[in-house]
């Protein structure tokens, strides 16, 4: 079959070709592209199946895809949306095999940017996560909704929750603070259901550190030292309430029975016994929480570049390679920085950090923040 196109310079032939193999006939197409007038040489054929494979190429507005499966009947994910060199691209909804959701936008072909995630329970979708994505994780701020009325919202960093969030729990507790690694880490305040409130550190999802427990129905408050959950050192004492505020939501006062009041104590220098232990759990458990907090939360940024370029400076001094510097090394660094700390200490914090051969800038930055608490 020729189809001539009557003043152009080419012509186009469709011929279909057959071939016997084995007593099965098979037929192809090929597009052949005639030389112009002027005797140009001839394109080489252009197969069928990269001519049908261009089109099946999923770009720009699509309807729905659906995913291969083995079995036939079984459960398929399926996308509708827009598609960018062959990756999902834009604005789309997942629907997945377990008749989970999500819509929202996507990168590269992954979930990216704003969206939200619906689980599937029982029959009815439920929102469970709202808020931004980067590369197919939670990343950015963003809410997580959870069972019985818990509740997220705050930052996110592939996938965990870290940085500044307030987490309400089922029980009706409400954390707001800090967030290192999915975990309450840092400065943070929790509202107990029963009207109880402690302000102060936290580390690896305890109580740690300096911190003030209030005992609202008892007035009481309990400042100290907290070693996991529990007040290793502190003092109790008395606050007030509010007096301008509305007595129906104050909790009930404590103590009208006589048979229940506190007796009154004293110690000689209760001051001094007080600041001693204080001390004493500081630097009993500084190491410890050093050892747990990455470099990043323990200083500001400018602080930790100036530590930076001072531990740079030692390391090249010293011609070590591997970015490590040696522990004779640190006293030095500690007289550029303008620290005024003695060697004892300085020996002190190497040993309470386990550092022995060979200090690098994580433990250089750690020795240094427990030279100055001491």
């Amino acid at each position: 079959m020729l189809r001539s196109l009557v003043g152009s310079e080419m012509c186009i032939r469709d011929r279909v070709s057959t071939q016997s193999t084995g007593g099965v006939r098979i037929a192809w197409m090929e597009e052949w592209q005639y030389p112009d007038w002027e005797g140009e040489s001839p394109r080489k054929p252009t197969q069928l199946w990269k001519t049908n494979d261009a089109k099946a190429q999923k770009e720009g507005g699509r309807k729905t895809i659906y995913s291969s499966v083995k079995a036939m009947g079984r459960p398929k994910d399926q996308y509708t949306g827009e598609w960018h060199g062959n990756k999902k691209e834009g604005m789309g909804t997942q629907i997945f095999k377990n008749q989970d959701r999500y819509v929202g936008t996507w990168a590269n072909g992954k979930r990216d940017g704003q969206g939200e995630y619906y689980k599937m329970v029982n029959g009815q979708l439920f929102k469970s996560y709202s808020g931004e994505w980067k590369d197919g994780a939670r990343h950015g701020r963003g809410m997580l909704f959870g069972k019985d009325g818990e509740l997220y919202d705050g930052a996110w960093v592939n996938g965990r929750r870290h940085g500044e969030g307030k987490q309400t729990y089922a029980n009706g507790d409400v954390y707001e603070g800090r967030w290192c690694d999915h975990q309450r880490h840092g400065w943070g305040r929790v509202t107990m259901n029963s009207g109880d409130i402690f302000e102060g550190h936290f580390l690896e999802d305890k109580k740690e550190g300096s911190g003030t427990y209030y005992y609202m129905s008892k007035q009481k408050r309990m400042d100290g030292e907290w070693v996991a959950d529990s007040c290793t050192c502190g003092v109790l004492s008395h606050f007030e309430l509010d007096a301008n505020a509305d007595p129906s939501t104050c909790p009930p006062r404590y103590g009208q029975d006589t048979s229940k009041r506190l007796p009154q104590l004293g110690l000689k220098d209760a001051h001094g016994l007080l600041q001693g232990c204080l001390v004493r759990v500081k630097q009993e458990r500084g190491a410890v929480r050093l050892l747990k907090t990455p470099v990043e939360e323990i200083f500001v940024p400018e602080d930790l570049d100036q530590l930076v370029a001072c531990f740079n400076t030692i390391a090249e001094h010293d011609r070590r390679s591997g970015g490590y510097i040696t522990v004779q090394s640190v006293q030095d660094a500690v007289d550029q920085l303008g620290i005024e700390v003695s060697q004892e200490h300085v020996d002190s914090a190497v040993g309470a950090l386990g550092v022995k051969d060979g200090v690098d800038m994580e433990s250089f930055c750690r020795i240094i923040a427990l030279c100055v608490s001491e």
